[in-house]
């Protein structure tokens, strides 16, 4: 059973041609740069981004309330 497909694959043509495309692409260094976030969790729990508590939870406990 097994040797007929194999012998299809061994036998079917390799592909001769080719396809050309033109996609739209931005050029090397043009591109644009965003602000980059710095996210930290601290050892009492307090979530924080860029420096600035987002939220404080005291514990894991705290956290199950979030999800």
């Amino acid at each position: 059973m097994l040797v007929m497909p194999v012998m299809f694959v061994i036998t079917i043509p390799q592909p001769k041609h080719g396809v050309d495309v033109n996609l739209p692409g931005t050029g090397p260094g043009s591109a644009k740069i965003r602000d980059q976030n710095h996210i930290s969790i601290d050892a009492a729990g307090a979530i924080r981004r860029n420096g600035a508590t987002m939220i404080a939870c005291p514990g894991i406990d705290g956290y199950r309330d979030l999800i």
